[in-house]
């Protein structure tokens, strides 16, 4: 239908709209400091610590005086509801409904596979989740929260993932040769540094140390100059290489491919499980990364590389037998769930929240 409602300035996204102190708090000071050694121990310790209680009215009130803007563009929009993809969202929004400043339902949509404390925010009709551990999670911090409310749909990812074509098709669209036996692996281009250089160069080498001939897709991203100099690293004749720049078929990629060697984030995660593709973790951040990791090491989905420098044996173990290959892309597909966007599309869509009600007495 067609919405007589004023059109919205910006997408209101709750980490673009605070100041840059917040910013370099949130965003830029976690980055800088789970890619140094003392500080990742340091991140950790803190994501560990932080996920016994549900968060306290000090640190709402701490983060509500940087978010003022979003506040009011909650209140100037008026939306019918609100759609959390971050925990700091739903708190600043339970926080408002709790003090009765604001009567908007909301539903949370949890990133990542298991559910730190920081997301246990009540009132919220809805959380949907990646998996049952996460149900526990919510409910054992918050005991506000019932567990009918929390609903296993997967984490979403964009609907291009439940409608790729089949691997045959996307291996001739990409222009891969796709050869018989010859396991496809995608590498994608991480920011961190090691020993001195980004992490995507050693990782790159090792690929190609493997024994077994694969054929190897580096995603660049827009860094070209990332691109060139690996371009100039020598490829043994067992292997076939595609570097490969900004792409808007990831999903085409993801879909002819058999491995994917990555960082464990939440959304990569998501569509590597939708694509059914075996995995190998490198670099993961302290906190919800590891936790993720743990998720895909338990369910035989994933082999996980402590040092770059093993990252060849690691992924020979799995390209070398085709048997150990099957069998973590069956657990992997058994896990994902490409339609996860139209599960919870459909029902915020249906509007049939159950609307927490804090104004009527028990």
């Amino acid at each position: 239908q067609k919405s007589t409602r004023t059109p919205a300035p910006t997408r209101p996204r709750t980490l673009s709209r605070p100041g840059e102190t917040f910013n370099q708090i949130y965003k830029k000071g976690y980055l800088s400091l789970a890619e140094k050694t003392w500080g990742s121990h340091l991140v950790g310790y803190v994501f560990d610590n932080t996920n016994k209680k549900k968060p306290g009215t000090m640190s709402r009130l701490f983060q509500e005086s940087f978010l003022l803007d979003f506040i009011n563009y909650i209140f100037t929009f008026k939306p019918d509801v609100i759609v959390n993809t971050h925990f700091l969202s739903t708190e600043i929004v339970a926080g408002l409904r709790r003090r009765k400043l604001l009567r908007v339902p909301q539903v949370t949509v949890v990133t990542d596979y298991d559910a730190h404390a920081f997301w246990a925010n009540h009132p919220c009709e809805t959380f949907f989740v990646g998996q049952e551990g996460a149900v526990a999670n919510l409910t054992h911090v918050n005991p506000m929260i019932e567990e009918e409310r929390v609903i296993v749909s997967g984490i979403p990812c964009v609907p291009a993932f439940s409608k790729c074509p089949a691997k045959r098709t996307c291996v001739k669209n990409l222009g891969l040769v796709g050869e018989k036996g010859r396991p496809v692996v995608i590498i994608t281009a991480s920011g961190a540094v090691y020993e001195g250089r980004p992490s995507i160069f050693t990782i790159y080498e090792q690929a190609l140390s493997c024994e077994t001939g694969i054929e190897i897709v580096v995603i660049t991203g827009r860094q070209k100059d990332l691109r060139e100099q690996l371009s100039k690293i020598p490829v043994p004749e067992r292997h076939f290489v595609k570097l490969e720049g900004f792409t808007k078929v990831m999903h085409e990629y993801m879909a002819a491919a058999d491995v994917i060697v990555t960082k464990p984030g939440g959304l990569t995660t998501a569509e590597s499980l939708a694509t059914g593709l075996a995995m190998v973790i490198v670099n993961p951040y302290p906190g919800q990364e590891m936790r993720n990791t743990d998720n895909l090491l338990e369910n035989g989905i994933a082999v996980k590389a402590n040092d770059l420098y093993l990252l060849g044996s690691k992924l020979n173990s799995i390209v070398s037998d085709p048997s150990r290959l099957k069998r973590m892309q069956r657990q992997s597909k058994s896990y994902g769930d490409s339609g996860a966007c139209f599960t919870i599309a459909e029902h915020i869509a249906s509007g049939e929240y159950g609307y927490i009600d804090l104004t009527k007495k028990a």
